[in-house]
């Protein structure tokens, strides 16, 4: 039982971090073409809240609770979402 409890947590995990890979360097090309700062800070807001959406709907993940849904992979999805915005504009402005 617990196994697939960790299971759960670890698909939710990844799911985090593809999110904000995405979500990173769509800001990135938001930025660079658009030059609208607010959107591309608004992008990683609907992806964690799309997750989020996800994991409240039990249809994707079965997740034990939801404080544990809510939280788990908050701090990758920030760090991977800033590395990624970082890396692809600078990629995207020096190129």
């Amino acid at each position: 039982m617990e196994e697939a409890k960790t299971k759960q947590l670890n698909k939710l995990y990844l799911l985090r971090s593809i999110l904000a890979i995405a979500a990173g360097i769509g800001s990135a090309f938001v930025i660079y073409a658009h030059m609208s700062s607010y959107l591309a800070f608004i992008m990683p807001v609907i992806a964690y809240a799309a997750s989020f959406i996800m994991v409240r709907s039990n249809s994707f993940l079965k997740v034990a609770t939801m404080k544990k849904g809510s939280y788990h992979g908050i701090g990758i999805f920030i760090l991977g979402w800033f590395v990624m915005y970082i890396l692809g504009l600078t990629l995207l402005l020096y190129l």
